[in-house]
């Protein structure tokens, strides 16, 4: 056990006679007498048994000697898993397991199209499993937590979306290695650069405004598009001067690996602090935290993940928790799925007006 693990499991046993979990809802007390009586048991002061009460959260950022305990490790703590939903079997293929755990979670009306948010697009060196990994499918080796773009930061409750951009029941399929949802698909991608999510200098979006500032130079705009983006997602980082600590805070709601992002200058770190500067932006660029700044057909902007290029397409999944972005093959009439993207001026829980009249279809992904 760690030792945060070991302090915390302490003062867990400390507190549970005269802990009032006042900010509770009324529907939480029972459950709570449960887990009071539970921690003031005498078997539980054994600490080994307390740590189980943190291996959920840490999940992701276990070592597995074995890729396929990244599914099957989460099964005894999953009690919502039906038996027999997902087998055991350490001789079966990481892909066929990694491709069944996507199914069951978006045949599951709690997550459903939600699991989408945990799939990118590589950049560069990409791994030969996510390769034959359908695009849609999460690749689950992944060590990095993903805070999805469609989670609102002043909620506290994970199932409350920040916004949901075509409403109504989910239509999703599956074709073997396919999956067929019900969607509409909007504009395609026209101008895209890269933009680091800090700038190295200020820690701020100014790499935005600039790529904004040179953008207007060269392309006709109107005063509607200016307000629009001034009060966007992207607009509301670097028009405010926050703290540091409030805008890392603010920075989840855009989305980025659940770590502090480098305080210090590279040139002041030992060795030990600058192999974890470089591993931190190895990830950045290789599973695709970094997001670009691009312009639509309809010359909305949009924060995309990484590996956006132009002509890919928004997509809007009926019942889906963000907009998504997808890409044609050569030669093909499927989508690669690439991931959750933002567009301004679509949020908040409204249809997206260009699509309250689009035709509805079925998009396959592969």
């Amino acid at each position: 056990m760690a030792a945060e693990d070991e302090a915390a499991a302490i003062e867990l046993n400390e507190r549970a006679s005269d802990f009032l979990p006042d900010s509770m809802d009324s529907d939480l007390w029972a459950a709570w007498d449960g887990i009071a009586e539970m921690f003031t048991s005498q078997y539980f002061t054994r600490l080994w048994i307390v740590q189980e009460a943190t291996t959920p959260t840490g999940l992701s950022s276990k070592k597995c000697t074995d890729p396929l305990d990244r599914v099957f490790s989460a099964l005894g703590l999953a009690k919502d898993v039906p038996a027999g939903q997902i087998t055991i079997d350490y001789w079966a293929n990481i892909v066929d397991v990694y491709s069944h755990a996507a199914r069951t979670l978006i045949s599951d009306s709690a997550t459903s199209l939600g699991v989408l948010g945990a799939c990118f697009a590589p950049v560069i060196n990409e791994p030969p499993l996510q390769s034959e990994l359908p695009s849609w499918v999460p690749d689950w080796r992944q060590s990095c937590m993903i805070s999805g773009l469609s989670a609102s930061v002043n909620s506290r409750d994970r199932d409350e979306f920040f916004y949901t951009p075509y409403p109504g029941p989910v239509g999703a399929d599956f074709d073997g290695a396919k999956l067929k949802v019900a969607g509409i698909i909007m504009h395609s991608v026209q101008i895209t650069t890269v933009t680091k999510p800090w700038d190295d200098d200020f820690h701020s979006w100014s790499t935005a405004l600039g790529w904004y500032g040179e953008l207007m130079q060269h392309r006709e705009t109107s005063s509607d598009f200016e307000i629009g983006l001034l009060r966007s997602f992207v607009g509301d980082r670097w028009l405010v001067s926050y703290e540091e600590d409030e805008a890392l805070f603010l920075w989840g709601r855009g989305g980025t690996m659940d770590s502090e992002a480098p305080k210090q200058d590279a040139r002041l770190l030992d060795m030990e602090s600058t192999q974890w500067l470089l591993v931190v932006h190895h990830l950045l660029a290789t599973v695709c935290f970094t997001r670009k700044m691009a312009l639509l057909s309809s010359s909305q902007v949009a924060v995309l993940p990484a590996a956006a290029k132009i002509g890919n397409k928004i997509a809007a999944f009926r019942g889906g928790h963000a907009l998504d972005l997808i890409r044609t093959p050569p030669n093909r009439d499927e989508y690669h799925f690439v991931g959750e993207c933002y567009v301004d001026g679509w949020m908040d829980g409204q249809v997206v007006r260009d699509g309250e009249h689009a035709k509805v279809e079925t998009i396959t992904m592969i």
